[in-house]
């Protein structure tokens, strides 16, 4: 690795280091972790509203996010999304249940939507790209879907289902308020 740069650069004074592959990043309050992925083009910057680094968006995280698109696509939730943004939605669970009942298409519809949006969670809670890349890209619908899956959730005494798009959906409220 190259030497480290020191002072003036808002993450504690103490630069980074960057290589093709590994970036050692100073963590303000917690002292420098190592970053592995796609060191090479990327910046890492100083977000002072979260009070932590975070990675400017790369070429290789864009790929992601466009397969995760394509993937969208694939599924053909093209469809379910309009529904579920649209004014036949129900509003809470009971209703969704009262007309949707498990086995029925819609209630299938919901289940790969929010599979889908899991699977996006996943790779987010995994930093495999950047959060204000996939912010600035598209809206997380968990407020839209959250009350329906919490029910479904509770009913299924499954705890850990759709946490991570719980979890991002939680995110994107953040950061919406730090973004407007």
């Amino acid at each position: 690795m190259a030497g480290v740069a020191t002072g003036g650069d808002g993450l504690g004074g103490a630069g980074w280091v960057g290589g093709p592959a590994l970036v050692l990043a100073p963590m303000p309050g917690q002292g420098s972790v190592l970053y592995a992925g796609p060191a090479a083009g990327c910046t890492l910057t100083a977000n002072t509203k979260k009070g932590v680094c975070c990675m400017s968006a790369s070429y290789d995280d864009a790929q992601i996010l466009l397969r995760c698109a394509e993937l969208f696509q694939a599924m053909n939730l093209g469809e379910t999304s309009g529904w579920v943004h649209g004014e036949d939605f129900p509003d809470g669970y009971a209703a969704f249940v009262a007309d949707h009942p498990q086995g029925s298409e819609r209630y299938g519809e919901l289940m790969r939507y929010a599979g889908y949006y899991e699977t996006l969670a996943t790779l987010w809670k995994h930093q495999l790209f950047d959060e204000d890349l996939l912010f600035d890209w598209m809206l997380v619908p968990w407020n839209r879907v959250g009350v329906v899956l919490l029910g479904i959730r509770e009913t299924m005494d499954e705890p850990r289902m759709w946490e991570n798009f719980e979890a991002l959906g939680a995110a994107q409220d953040r950061w919406d308020g730090s973004h407007s």
